[in-house]
């Protein structure tokens, strides 16, 4: 399991399995130097397995994935703006690759009132 990581989004058997890391668990800090400047210390870090470069994640892995940042948005009173793929972050990334579905994902954030 990832260690730069707060959650990891995986699948068993089919079924989707969201695993926190030891990094939630004692409530650590992420250590990834961002060259965006973003603030990466106070940031939730979620991986889901997979090699997203030619094919999307399954659908299942995919709103399990989703179901978990809007639980983690509303808990933590996170606005869609403040959600960010690594490839956002960091320009050299090409995580999640090419066939996630960037577009869905966004839509599926949720927008906070203030």
């Amino acid at each position: 399991m990832p260690l730069q990581c707060h959650f990891v989004v995986s699948s068993d058997k089919k079924n989707p399995v969201i695993h926190p890391t030891e990094c939630w668990q004692k409530q650590r800090g992420i250590n990834y130097p961002y060259p965006s400047g973003h603030n990466y210390v106070e940031s939730i870090g979620i991986c889901i397995t997979g090699d997203f470069s030619n094919d999307p994640p399954d659908k299942e892995k995919f709103r399990a994935l989703v179901i978990l940042v809007k639980e983690l948005q509303k808990t933590f009173d996170v606005n869609a703006d403040s959600v960010y793929l690594q490839k956002e972050l960091d320009p050299a990334s090409r995580i999640p690759g090419k066939a996630f579905p960037t577009t869905l994902f966004n839509s599926n954030l949720l927008r906070l009132e203030d």
